[in-house]
Protein backbone atom coordinates (compact mmCIF):
# COMPACT_ATOMS: atom_id res chain seq x y z
CA UNK A 1 0.00 0.00 0.00
CA UNK A 2 1.31 3.71 -0.88
CA UNK A 3 0.66 6.65 1.50
CA UNK A 4 1.23 8.79 -1.80
CA UNK A 5 -1.72 11.47 -2.50
CA UNK A 6 -2.01 13.77 -5.62
CA UNK A 7 -4.24 16.37 -6.37
CA UNK A 8 -6.78 14.97 -9.07
CA UNK A 9 -8.87 16.72 -11.49
CA UNK A 10 -10.52 13.52 -13.08
CA UNK A 11 -10.01 10.24 -15.12
CA UNK A 12 -11.75 9.22 -18.52
CA UNK A 13 -11.37 6.13 -20.99
CA UNK A 14 -11.38 5.86 -24.31
CA UNK A 15 -9.53 9.05 -25.16
CA UNK A 16 -8.24 9.31 -28.79
CA UNK A 17 -7.44 12.94 -29.34
CA UNK A 18 -4.13 13.12 -26.65
CA UNK A 19 -1.75 10.56 -27.77
CA UNK A 20 -1.45 7.24 -29.91
CA UNK A 21 -4.31 4.93 -30.13
CA UNK A 22 -7.15 4.61 -27.94
CA UNK A 23 -5.82 6.28 -24.13
CA UNK A 24 -6.21 6.06 -20.98
CA UNK A 25 -6.85 10.04 -19.57
CA UNK A 26 -5.89 11.75 -16.20
CA UNK A 27 -5.55 15.06 -15.37
CA UNK A 28 -4.24 16.51 -12.11
CA UNK A 29 -5.28 19.18 -10.43
CA UNK A 30 -3.40 22.64 -9.74
CA UNK A 31 -1.25 24.70 -12.12
CA UNK A 32 0.93 27.52 -11.04
CA UNK A 33 1.64 28.40 -14.60
CA UNK A 34 -1.83 29.90 -15.78
CA UNK A 35 -1.44 30.06 -19.35
CA UNK A 36 -3.76 33.61 -20.82
CA UNK A 37 -6.76 31.54 -22.79
CA UNK A 38 -5.88 28.18 -21.03
CA UNK A 39 -8.78 25.79 -22.31
CA UNK A 40 -9.03 24.37 -18.48
CA UNK A 41 -8.91 27.39 -16.22
CA UNK A 42 -11.20 25.28 -13.84
CA UNK A 43 -7.96 22.90 -13.13
CA UNK A 44 -5.68 25.63 -11.72
CA UNK A 45 -6.66 25.70 -8.19
CA UNK A 46 -6.30 22.53 -5.93
CA UNK A 47 -8.15 22.25 -2.93
CA UNK A 48 -8.44 19.58 0.18
CA UNK A 49 -11.10 18.18 -2.02
CA UNK A 50 -9.07 17.28 -4.76
CA UNK A 51 -6.56 14.99 -2.91
CA UNK A 52 -6.19 11.60 -3.83
CA UNK A 53 -4.56 8.54 -2.58
CA UNK A 54 -2.49 6.75 -5.60
CA UNK A 55 -3.86 3.57 -4.47
CA UNK A 56 -7.49 4.21 -4.99
CA UNK A 57 -6.39 6.21 -8.36
CA UNK A 58 -4.66 3.05 -9.67
CA UNK A 59 -7.40 0.83 -8.56
CA UNK A 60 -9.83 3.03 -10.69
CA UNK A 61 -7.51 3.01 -13.42
CA UNK A 62 -6.88 -0.76 -13.42
CA UNK A 63 -9.78 -2.11 -15.11
CA UNK A 64 -9.03 0.27 -18.69
CA UNK A 65 -5.20 -0.35 -18.25
CA UNK A 66 -5.13 -4.06 -20.11
CA UNK A 67 -7.66 -2.56 -22.76
CA UNK A 68 -5.61 0.82 -23.71
CA UNK A 69 -2.68 1.86 -26.00
CA UNK A 70 -1.35 4.63 -23.51
CA UNK A 71 -1.52 6.44 -20.68
CA UNK A 72 -1.77 10.69 -21.10
CA UNK A 73 -1.03 12.61 -17.95
CA UNK A 74 -2.06 16.74 -18.36
CA UNK A 75 -3.92 19.43 -16.13
CA UNK A 76 -3.47 20.99 -14.39
CA UNK A 77 0.42 21.11 -14.52
CA UNK A 78 1.45 17.41 -13.37
CA UNK A 79 5.09 18.72 -12.79
CA UNK A 80 3.74 21.17 -9.83
CA UNK A 81 3.39 17.46 -8.26
CA UNK A 82 6.38 16.02 -9.53
CA UNK A 83 7.12 13.55 -6.26
CA UNK A 84 3.12 12.34 -6.84
CA UNK A 85 4.12 12.30 -10.97
CA UNK A 86 6.95 10.25 -10.36
CA UNK A 87 4.93 7.51 -8.54
CA UNK A 88 1.72 7.48 -10.58
CA UNK A 89 4.61 7.03 -13.62
CA UNK A 90 6.29 4.22 -11.82
CA UNK A 91 3.35 2.26 -10.66
CA UNK A 92 1.56 2.44 -14.09
CA UNK A 93 4.89 1.03 -15.67
CA UNK A 94 4.00 -2.31 -13.73
CA UNK A 95 1.04 -2.07 -14.81
CA UNK A 96 0.58 -0.90 -18.38
CA UNK A 97 2.58 -2.01 -21.59
CA UNK A 98 1.40 1.03 -23.59
CA UNK A 99 3.40 4.43 -24.00
CA UNK A 100 2.73 6.67 -20.92
CA UNK A 101 2.46 10.87 -22.20
CA UNK A 102 2.24 13.58 -20.10
CA UNK A 103 1.83 17.66 -21.24
CA UNK A 104 3.95 20.28 -19.21
CA UNK A 105 3.73 23.84 -19.56
CA UNK A 106 7.44 24.35 -18.56
CA UNK A 107 10.34 24.58 -21.15
CA UNK A 108 11.98 21.57 -21.76
CA UNK A 109 14.64 22.67 -20.69
CA UNK A 110 13.43 23.52 -17.22
CA UNK A 111 11.90 20.15 -16.94
CA UNK A 112 15.47 18.48 -17.89
CA UNK A 113 17.22 20.08 -15.35
CA UNK A 114 14.91 20.51 -12.59
CA UNK A 115 12.98 16.69 -13.33
CA UNK A 116 15.21 14.73 -15.04
CA UNK A 117 14.12 11.79 -12.25
CA UNK A 118 10.85 11.82 -13.81
CA UNK A 119 11.40 12.54 -17.31
CA UNK A 120 13.17 8.91 -16.93
CA UNK A 121 9.22 7.23 -16.33
CA UNK A 122 7.74 9.22 -19.42
CA UNK A 123 7.92 7.80 -22.62
CA UNK A 124 6.62 10.81 -24.30
CA UNK A 125 6.48 14.80 -23.20
CA UNK A 126 4.95 17.51 -24.78
CA UNK A 127 6.48 20.77 -23.17
CA UNK A 128 6.09 24.16 -23.55
CA UNK A 129 3.58 27.25 -22.65
CA UNK A 130 0.34 27.50 -24.33
CA UNK A 131 0.48 30.80 -26.52
CA UNK A 132 -3.24 31.84 -27.20
CA UNK A 133 -1.44 33.50 -30.17
CA UNK A 134 0.37 31.00 -32.06
CA UNK A 135 -2.63 28.47 -32.24
CA UNK A 136 -1.90 25.81 -35.27
CA UNK A 137 -2.68 22.90 -36.78
CA UNK A 138 -0.82 20.27 -34.72
CA UNK A 139 -3.41 18.12 -33.72
CA UNK A 140 -2.09 16.97 -30.14
CA UNK A 141 -0.65 20.14 -29.02
CA UNK A 142 -2.53 22.99 -27.93
CA UNK A 143 -0.09 26.04 -30.11
CA UNK A 144 2.53 25.33 -32.51
CA UNK A 145 5.44 26.36 -30.12
CA UNK A 146 4.69 23.05 -28.04
CA UNK A 147 7.07 20.05 -29.27
CA UNK A 148 6.85 15.88 -28.86
CA UNK A 149 9.90 14.65 -27.33
CA UNK A 150 10.18 10.93 -27.77
CA UNK A 151 12.37 9.54 -24.72
CA UNK A 152 12.26 5.89 -25.55
CA UNK A 153 11.81 3.89 -28.66
CA UNK A 154 8.41 2.81 -28.30
CA UNK A 155 8.12 6.55 -28.52
CA UNK A 156 10.26 7.14 -31.39
CA UNK A 157 8.13 4.28 -33.12
CA UNK A 158 4.43 6.07 -32.38
CA UNK A 159 4.98 9.91 -32.09
CA UNK A 160 7.68 9.62 -35.21
CA UNK A 161 4.74 11.71 -37.48
CA UNK A 162 2.55 12.89 -34.45
CA UNK A 163 2.20 16.41 -36.12
CA UNK A 164 0.14 14.47 -38.89
CA UNK A 165 -2.12 12.62 -36.57
CA UNK A 166 -6.00 12.64 -37.08
CA UNK A 167 -7.78 15.67 -34.68
CA UNK A 168 -10.53 13.23 -32.79
CA UNK A 169 -12.85 13.81 -29.66
CA UNK A 170 -14.52 11.92 -27.18
CA UNK A 171 -17.44 12.80 -24.92
CA UNK A 172 -16.88 12.32 -20.99
CA UNK A 173 -19.61 12.35 -18.69
CA UNK A 174 -19.00 14.25 -15.80
CA UNK A 175 -21.20 14.60 -12.86
CA UNK A 176 -24.34 15.47 -15.08
CA UNK A 177 -22.36 17.64 -17.46
CA UNK A 178 -20.66 16.56 -20.49
CA UNK A 179 -17.15 17.49 -21.46
CA UNK A 180 -15.48 17.48 -24.79
CA UNK A 181 -11.84 15.84 -24.64
CA UNK A 182 -9.06 16.91 -27.11
CA UNK A 183 -7.83 19.58 -28.64
CA UNK A 184 -10.18 22.34 -30.50
CA UNK A 185 -8.97 24.23 -33.52
CA UNK A 186 -9.55 28.11 -32.73
CA UNK A 187 -13.32 29.16 -32.52
CA UNK A 188 -13.80 25.64 -32.46
CA UNK A 189 -15.29 25.42 -29.22
CA UNK A 190 -17.57 29.13 -29.10
CA UNK A 191 -18.68 27.60 -32.24
CA UNK A 192 -20.00 24.17 -30.85
CA UNK A 193 -21.18 26.56 -27.56
CA UNK A 194 -23.64 28.57 -30.35
CA UNK A 195 -25.31 25.71 -32.43
CA UNK A 196 -25.77 23.88 -28.83
CA UNK A 197 -27.67 27.23 -27.33
CA UNK A 198 -29.62 27.54 -30.22
CA UNK A 199 -30.77 23.61 -30.19
CA UNK A 200 -31.64 24.88 -26.29
CA UNK A 201 -28.89 23.11 -24.24
CA UNK A 202 -26.70 24.65 -21.84
CA UNK A 203 -23.21 24.96 -22.91
CA UNK A 204 -20.12 27.25 -21.52
CA UNK A 205 -16.48 27.32 -22.36
CA UNK A 206 -13.33 29.28 -20.81
CA UNK A 207 -13.12 32.89 -20.07
CA UNK A 208 -11.43 33.64 -22.76
CA UNK A 209 -11.80 33.00 -26.57
CA UNK A 210 -9.52 29.69 -27.91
Amino acid sequence: MSAVTLNLARCHFPVHGLGFGRRVGVWVQGCSIHCPGCIVPETWIAGPEHRTALDDLLGALLPWLDGCDGVTISGGEPFDQPEALAALLAALRTLCTGDLLVYSGYPWGLLQSRWGQVLSLCDAVISEPFRAGQRGEEPIAGSSNQYLHSLTPLAEERYRDWRSFERRFDIAEDGGAVRLVGIPRPGQLQTLCLDLRAAGFRAETTHEPV
